[in-house]
């Protein structure tokens, strides 16, 4: 099996145009400080994956390929085994600590429990009906698991998981789109409000810490909080629907956490959106569940680089300032749905995009973009407050043409 996925990754790799030729099919465009170098068609429905160490673990309808990055621009596949999943749907933040793998489907409530510690084996070891959530989380070392949907599940004995609790009701939310866990037993939810809960003493039942609430309805996507929540900044991003939301509806939004021990809360500073425009102009017709997955630069301290998969716009590359503001400083405009951007070096990002597989890209942080960017910093109202008035949308699931 492992010959039979080299051999197609170095068949798809050998196809796809040198670094100074066309990306092929559907190209649109880039800034000039960014590099195309190949394209992987191999896993063109997925919508996310894992970074761990040298090994990249990527999910999608037919099941789990592992890749060897020791060579980030020459990923090699390692192992794969199937584990069927919802078409367009539950392929998000992959979670594994390289030892158990969890994946799972929201429609059938199935949670799979993968053993990955012989990447070139993967091999699903159990299942729990009505565990599983849209996405699935791995807290302390896989220990536990978070469902999107509210179940907290033990894993203590990987082979027989079982329910343990629920996490709904804690700091005022009832559902969320995923859980980070920033640091051992310590999380941030995709919620609204976005709140950071405590899960070190007992994982059953975790404890509020503090939380931050939104500007307006937006439904949260996921989240980050670069360097295991001692950095000032959280990260935040949300999704819009199929073309039935505003350009805030899929923004990436910066909280600042400074105080929060203190306070119980983070101040939301911003967020930086993208309009509807021409593929000349970088920008994509319509928005189209926006905002999505997004990871910070390995050197992101207290502000720096983020890539931000922004489905029609393609991967965007953006800079929180010292201050917390947002700005755009490239962006590669594949032509598909980018769903998911990884660091995999410094310079080498992975965008996953449905359409177009697995773009592998180079970011040259030291030059200038032939683009100042298209996209807009909206800072806080002084008024915030008195504004907000609509329902959180993360209370239920967003009702929207194929919610991804």
């Amino acid at each position: 099996m492992r010959k039979l996925l080299a051999v197609a990754a170095a068949l798809a790799l050998s196809a796809a145009p040198s670094s100074s030729g066309s990306p092929g099919p559907g190209y649109l465009d880039k800034t000039s400080n960014v590099e195309f170098v190949a394209n992987i068609p191999l896993d063109a429905d997925t919508a996310g994956a894992r970074l761990l160490g040298k090994k990249f673990y990527v999910l999608t309808a037919k099941g789990l390929t592992i890749y060897d990055v020791s060579n980030p621009t020459l990923p090699l596949p390692m192992g794969f085994t199937p584990l069927p999943h919802t078409p367009n749907q539950e392929r998000e933040d992959v979670d594994t600590n390289g030892k158990i793998l969890v994946a799972g489907q929201s429609y059938t409530g199935i949670l799979y429990v993968v053993d990955v510690s012989n990447p070139n084996v993967p091999t699903l070891i159990s299942t729990l009906r009505g565990a599983a959530g849209h996405t699935n989380t791995c807290v302390l070392s896989c220990k536990w698991v978070y469902s999107s949907d509210g179940e907290i599940v033990d894993l203590r004995d990987p082979k027989n998981p079982k329910l343990a609790g629920s996490w709904r009701g804690v700091g005022g939310v009832t559902g969320s789109h995923d859980w980070t866990e920033v640091s051992p037993g310590l999380l941030v939810g995709a919620t609204s409000p976005v709140v950071y809960l405590d899960a070190r003493k007992n994982p059953a039942k975790p404890k509020l810490i503090a939380s931050g609430r939104l500007p307006d309805s937006r439904y949260v996507h996921g989240n980050v909080w670069p360097r295991g929540g001692k950095d000032r900044f959280l990260l935040v991003g949300s999704e819009s629907g199929m073309m039935c939301g505003d350009p805030k509806d899929g923004s990436f939004m910066v909280y600042d956490t400074k105080n929060h021990a203190k306070t119980k809360s983070f101040k939301y500073l911003g967020d930086y959106s993208l309009t509807p425009g021409l593929f000349t102009e970088g920008r994509a017709e319509v928005n189209q569940h926006c905002g999505h997955w997004f990871q910070p630069h390995p050197s992101f301290k207290d502000g720096g680089l983020v890539a931000v998969a922004w489905y029609g716009f393609g991967t965007r590359f953006v800079e929180v300032t010292k201050t917390g503001k947002i700005v755009e400083k490239g962006w590669f405009l594949g032509g598909g749905a980018a769903s998911s951007a990884y660091w995999i070096s410094p310079d080498v990002v992975y965008s996953l995009d449905y359409v177009r597989g697995i773009d592998i890209i180079k970011f040259d942080r030291k030059a200038k973009p032939t683009s100042s960017g298209n996209g807009q910093w909206n800072p806080v109202s002084p008024f915030a407050a008195f504004l907000d008035r609509e329902p959180a949308r993360n209370g239920k699931p967003y009702v929207c043409p194929l919610p991804l």
